[in-house]
């Protein structure tokens, strides 16, 4: 299972905005722009990783050109670089962890209890991402899986969009590149996350491919901008309210609402985490 930890305010709004898509209810989520998370470091200008990323991939044409492209500039360089392609074509994510009931994720993402943690089937990841494979006619629109945190790159979908990416035919070495960071690095992150365990749905906002509509919201007296993702309804297993939801009138409320309007039913639960008041 994965789990998404948020807000009740938040959690109520999915509830209220599920629709009929494709013969199927579902979710629908939004994708935040991956330099707007939790994670100051989250994008930061790393040539090593990227050269570390690039060193086993003989197989993909005109590798030593990019490997040695890198060895000719330094951070400052590509930091200027990737600041013509950054703030039009950041991409934008969902995040999921594998720990369930987890008092780091209440504290950081799940109001500090007074939130609730969604519980998804494993395969959802992958099934939203061939949904959008297929509705963008099998271009890299959308990609998911797990994070790694600078510690190892024997990541499928980091290897996966390295192929997709530089097995073009590029004529910029420098704007090829660029690409591949945008693409790839947000699934990597800081070590000091490692307890997050995270996954995450990537949606990407590039010219070469179809580019997803961009909405905007208005949080804290700045503007966030967001894109619209479908999750399927029967991706979603269970809830597990905080410890400070009043969970008698919250479980009957779920359990009604999706039960009369969606022919659904629920797993819900309390957290078991010894944390405020019962």
């Amino acid at each position: 299972m994965l789990y998404h930890y948020t807000t009740l305010e938040t959690f109520i709004k999915i509830l209220e905005g599920i629709k009929m898509c494709d013969n199927e209810y579902v979710l629908k989520f939004r994708a935040s722009r991956v330099d707007q998370v939790n994670d100051p470091t989250e994008m930061t200008p790393d040539i090593k990783t990227l050269k570390d990323l690039l060193h086993n991939k003989s197989e993909i044409k005109d590798i030593d050109k990019y490997l040695a492209y890198i060895d000719t500039i330094n951070e400052s360089d590509f930091h200027d670089i990737l600041n013509k392609e950054k703030q039009d074509h950041m991409p934008y994510v969902i995040c999921f962890s594998e720990k369930r009931d987890y008092l780091p994720m209440w504290s950081l993402y799940g109001d500090k209890h007074h939130g609730i943690c969604m519980c998804f089937d494993n395969d959802f990841i992958q099934e939203t991402q061939m949904y959008y494979y297929e509705q963008h006619n099998n271009k890299m629109i959308l990609t998911g899986g797990k994070v790694s945190y600078k510690r190892h790159w024997e990541s499928k979908v980091i290897h996966g969009i390295i192929e997709t990416v530089l097995m073009s035919d590029s004529k910029d070495s420098g704007d090829e590149l660029a690409l591949l960071y945008l693409a790839a690095f947000p699934f990597i992150k800081n070590a000091n996350y490692s307890c997050e365990n995270e996954h995450r749905i990537c949606l990407y906002n590039f010219k070469k491919y179809s580019t997803p509509e961009i909405n905007r919201m208005v949080k804290y007296d700045k503007e966030k901008p967001y894109i619209e993702v479908n999750i399927p309804l029967s991706a979603l297993k269970g809830v597990i309210l905080g410890t400070m939801v009043p969970f008698d009138f919250f479980k009957k409320s779920i359990e009604t609402y999706l039960r009369e309007k969606f022919n659904v039913k629920l797993k819900i639960s309390k957290s078991k985490i010894p944390y405020g008041h019962e």
